[in-house]
């Protein structure tokens, strides 16, 4: 009963068409196997596939762990979380096409090293997270920043939740600000809304210009 296992197997079919030339190809964007120990005040968990790496056209596959932690839960609803893993921030939607996402590097392959604080209640829940970027050292790693996240929710009328994120990063080259809400809400019986809206200032440390900006996504399902 301890013992959790899993396998995630995720591909996308790609087509390009332009009135020079048309291209296709598939994409395999994961393939893990998972296991865990999951104790009544402790958990580990750890990940083991292959990453595609691309360029253009070209891909190459490469062996590798995507996530792997250990965790401690000195209550019902407290936890604390160190290793490698995604951070929490927003509405954390796998889909790493969606450009929001991957442009503000919250997408598909950007898990880092983190140390996570975590309150789970019953309409309350809450992350704060420090990240340590610099830790990963793999070149094919997009986010190298250091930084802080925290990541507040409110549950309520049994389907509903809204929330707030806030994302303070900083690299070799940039430091920026990333603050917005996001909510989950139903329409009885069948519809779902997925809204996420995120403000960013970035500043480059060489020239000192700063960059703001908001991005939106939305999916109506």
């Amino acid at each position: 009963e301890k013992i959790v296992l899993g396998a995630f197997v995720r591909g996308l079919q790609a087509h390009r068409e332009t009135e020079v030339k048309s291209e296709g190809r598939f994409i395999l964007m994961q393939a893990d196997a998972e296991a865990a120990y999951n104790a009544e005040k402790w958990a580990i968990a750890g990940t083991i596939g292959r990453q595609e790496i691309r360029s253009g056209l070209n891909s190459e596959g490469r062996l590798f762990s995507r996530r792997h932690y250990a965790l401690y839960r000195p209550s019902d609803n407290w936890s604390v979380r160190a290793g490698k893993f995604l951070r929490s921030f927003g509405l954390n939607d796998p889909n790493h096409n969606a450009y929001v996402r991957r442009e503000l590097n919250f997408g598909f392959d950007t898990e880092t090293y983190n140390l996570e604080l975590a309150f789970l209640g019953e309409t309350w829940t809450s992350y704060l997270t420090y990240i340590d970027g610099g830790l990963v050292g793999d070149k094919y790693v997009p986010l190298k920043e250091k930084g802080a996240a925290w990541s507040l929710s409110y549950f309520f009328l049994e389907k509903e939740k809204v929330g707030l994120s806030v994302y303070r990063g900083e690299d070799d080259s940039n430091k920026r600000w990333i603050a917005g809400p996001w909510w989950i809400l139903s329409f009885p019986p069948k519809f779902f809304l997925l809204s996420e809206i995120d403000f960013q200032e970035r500043t480059v440390k060489a020239t000192g210009k700063t960059q703001r900006g908001y991005v939106a996504t939305h999916r109506l399902g």
